[in-house]
């Protein structure tokens, strides 16, 4: 099985998603008088925390990849290429679902509830975005390096190499004998 990039408009489809049900909660909320919007300042944290962690983690990959480190546990990394596509999904939906809310909070943001939840979606969506962008170059850095095949030139120099030195050892050992 090979792994795939997470395509441009997957992370799009996400937004857009997040985006209607972000904009159909608070319209429901607004309708039924519950008051569900914002959200709470740790969340913000967490995730910018999960975001720098996993980034971390794809950073560790990349130097493995790059020759930088000597070994790496092949099933972290495959874990890592799996948290960073998650990621930037996952932060694309609540990108949307936090911008939803936004929009449809901004014609009362006179009203002090409000406007703390314009702050706190505008602040949740900022690292929402970095989170994206996170996933992003997370499942950029977990790329393996690509092998030569047998037609790539340097595998061709190091076969004509080889076979030099194999024709080098064995003339050296019919003038021994």
């Amino acid at each position: 099985m090979k792994a795939r990039f997470t395509p441009w408009w997957h992370l799009a489809v996400a937004l857009l998603l997040g985006l209607l049900a972000g904009g159909f909660l608070e319209f429901l909320t607004e309708q039924a008088n519950i008051y569900l919007l914002g959200v709470p300042w740790f969340i913000s944290v967490i995730l910018l925390l999960v975001g720098c962690i996993i980034l971390w983690f794809a950073w560790q990959v990349r130097r493995y990849a790059k020759g930088d480190r000597k070994e790496i546990n092949p099933q972290q990394a495959v874990n890592t290429l799996i948290m960073s596509k998650a990621l930037s999904l996952a932060c694309s939906a609540l990108t949307g679902w936090y911008g939803g809310q936004l929009l449809l909070s901004l014609p009362h943001v006179q009203i002090e509830y409000y406007r703390s939840a314009v702050i706190q979606c505008a602040i949740a969506i900022a690292v929402c975005i970095a989170d994206v962008i996170f996933g992003i170059v997370g499942e950029r850095w977990c790329r393996r390096p690509p092998s030569p095949g047998p037609e790539h030139p340097e595998t061709k120099r190091k076969a004509a190499h080889k076979k030099r030195r194999a024709r080098a050892v064995g003339e050296s050992n019919v003038r021994r004998a």
